[in-house]
């Protein structure tokens, strides 16, 4: 983790100030990290075991062997070793290292679950009392039908007991289907090995995804400044942070600079803070930072996120976010285009949390409209690039610096930086 951070400082070292350069100096000399909130330079570090809510493992087939779980590595699988998950490969929730063996070996006695199985996916909680496992076929599900988008099996089996003369022919042969017949035991099956724990079964094949329980599960996140513990429907195929403990890390690192920034002078009760939020996925930056401003719009531009993001608004009883489903890009040049027009700007605060490519090009113009701008990147070589390309750091400073380890054991890291504009 020392060398992932160093790296990062000193790939963004000309854009920090001195007083980040000169804490980075004494901790290197040090060899030290500063694990805690309050330093203009904070590190994060991940569990060192169990920490990935969300995982995709690989299927070895090999003929007149069982099934075994793999990782993809430079390229291929790699079978796991015989030991236990817990003891090989010790990155996935404890939870869901329990139930792959079992899992496993109850898929093996199957041949409408085996056969064409590629890869197992899962999503869970840091409570680890809901799963999602994903069964991922090279072979459709419901022959002779194809391409026939979300079934829900749980839906279809209501309709049959209350509605038995409005289900359809289709309906009644999905529920027939030798895969739902089976899925439907191996749900049993787990559920009564693991008591204390929901479990969802999806198979997935090409154009069809088929649930017996849920497609998502319902995430709870205490951060220590946030009365209530913030909810959250983390949805099967949609992005969600894989490392939960990480996760809380940054939303209160996010929570605390918001405040600061809230707390300043300029702002009051006659006059309340905004906030515009770019890339907001699902609402986790929003839901958490919601209470510090009157008002806050979140946009993001794939339909299933912007979905889960007005769940969880909802799930969090939080009234004052609007989120918009839209290209940042064009939200951007709407921004420009109405401070040229106004001379005045709408809001008083920016978050983005770009994709790995960084920001778009209208996306880094509009920065240098903003005092304040918070910005997560998952990629430093992006974030530096950024900061060149805009020129941000001509009229802007960098407050607070920050590395959370969401990707623990690989070389990626991520990074916060708040940024400030200089007072003239």
């Amino acid at each position: 983790l020392f060398s992932k951070v160093g790296k990062t400082v000193e790939l963004l070292w000309s854009f920090l100030p001195r007083k980040i350069q000169e804490e980075w100096l004494l901790l290197k000399k040090q060899k030290t990290l500063p694990f805690h909130q309050e330093s203009l330079l904070s590190v994060f570090p991940s569990p060192k075991k169990f920490f990935r809510l969300r995982i995709r493992l690989g299927i070895l087939s090999k003929p007149d062997s069982p099934l075994q779980f793999a990782v993809w590595d430079k390229g291929g699988l790699v079978a796991f070793p015989a030991e236990a998950p817990s003891v090989c490969y010790p990155i996935p929730a404890k939870n869901i290292c329990e139930i792959m063996p079992e899992l496993l070996r109850l898929v093996n006695k199957s041949k409408a679950l085996s056969s064409n199985l590629r890869a197992c996916h899962f999503v869970t909680t840091l409570l680890g009392d809901q799963t999602i496992i994903t069964l991922v076929y090279e072979r459709q599900l419901l022959y002779p039908y194809t391409n026939k988008g979300y079934v829900s099996v749980d839906n279809l089996s209501v309709l049959k007991q209350e509605k038995a003369s409005e289900l359809s022919e289709f309906g009644r042969e999905i529920l027939e289907s030798e895969w739902v017949v089976e899925a439907q035991k191996l749900k049993e099956e787990l559920e009564n090995n693991f008591e204390k724990e929901s479990i969802h079964v999806m198979g997935r094949c090409k154009g069809t995804a088929v649930v017996v329980g849920s497609n998502y599960v319902i995430e709870e996140l205490k951060i220590p400044q946030v009365a209530s513990a913030l909810r959250y429907r983390k949805v099967e195929g949609a992005f969600s942070n894989p490392n939960g403990a990480v996760n809380v890390s940054a939303l209160e690192w996010l929570y605390l600079t918001a405040k600061h920034i809230s707390s300043s002078e300029r702002f009051s009760p006659t006059n309340p803070i905004t906030l515009l939020e770019m890339y907001c996925g699902n609402c986790n930056h929003t839901c958490a930072l919601a209470p510090l401003f009157e008002k806050v719009t979140a946009v993001e531009l794939n339909q299933k996120l912007c979905t889960a993001a007005e769940l969880n608004l909802e799930l969090n009883n939080i009234k004052n976010v609007s989120v918009w489903q839209s290209d940042s890009a064009k939200v951007s040049r709407r921004v420009m285009k109405s401070v040229e027009t106004t001379r005045t700007l709408e809001w008083d605060v920016l978050l983005v949390d770009p994709p790995r490519g960084g920001l778009d090009a209208d996306t880094l113009r509009m920065l240098k409209y903003f005092d304040h701008i918070l910005y997560i990147s998952c990629n430093p070589n992006s974030l530096k690039n950024n900061l060149e390309q805009s020129g941000i750091c001509a009229t802007h400073s960098i407050e607070k610096y920050a590395n959370f380890d969401q990707f623990a054991y690989t070389p990626h890291i991520e990074t916060g930086v708040y940024l400030r504009r200089k007072i003239q």
